[in-house]
């Protein structure tokens, strides 16, 4: 089965933001060398060596299994986004969560913890159909969001909407601050195009699945 997804894309969704740097030891062999210090003593300048500190990344990924998702037949371009984001937070090394939200229902499919080497028997058993619960789902999602912030305060917070965005739920007065982006599955030659309005209600970056443009096997 064929699936779209940019790697290079997606593993750019979760990184970047993981490591800041902290304190610092001097960095001998740059300082004695430095143009400043040449036949200088003491030293004028002292170059500081940059000291490394990883801080854990939870990337948290809400899931349309719409009844509408079925009729754009868009459902394992879907899948197939949502197994590019896991193998990067794998390869990462960072926690990951799965909602799905369809049929009027939300379901935690994976809770929070690190994210697994192997997620494609379980998205294959997804099937999609009902309504778009979409407002449900981000919320429980910033609850969830939230619950975890508690338990690890330092931990860098990324929310992935992957959805054709075909929903009537206005996002207006959500709780914002996390890191978001609205990954939007609409594909076909007849389109709502609601995916720019969600995006700006949620403070997200709109990201169509036509730039998602490498293709793998699965």
């Amino acid at each position: 089965m064929t699936q779209p997804h940019s790697r290079a894309a997606l593993n750019g969704l979760g990184q970047a933001r993981g490591t800041t740097f902290q304190g610092s030891s001097i960095h001998w062999p740059a300082s004695l060398t430095h143009p400043d210090n040449r036949a200088r003593r003491p030293l004028q300048q002292l170059v500081r060596r940059a000291k490394r500190e990883r801080r854990s990344t939870l990337n948290l990924i809400l899931l349309d299994s719409s009844g509408s998702t079925l009729q754009q037949q868009n459902l394992q371009q879907a899948l197939g986004v949502v197994q590019g984001l896991i193998d990067a937070s794998y390869q990462q090394r960072q926690r990951v969560a799965l909602i799905q939200f369809g049929n009027q229902q939300v379901q935690l499919l994976l809770p929070p913890g690190r994210a697994p080497k192997r997620i494609h028997s379980l998205l294959q058993r997804l099937q999609a159909g009902g309504g778009t619960p979409l407002r449900e789902a981000l919320q429980q999602g910033v609850e969830l969001l939230e619950r975890e912030a508690r338990r690890h305060p330092r931990e860098i917070q990324q929310l992935f909407l992957v959805s054709d965005c075909r929903s009537q739920d206005s996002l207006a007065g959500l709780p914002s601050g996390v890191s978001a982006t609205l990954i939007d599955t609409e594909m076909g030659p007849v389109r709502l195009n609601r995916g720019p309005l969600l995006a700006q209600q949620l403070g997200a970056r709109h990201l169509p699945l036509e730039q998602l443009t490498y293709w793998s096997d699965r």
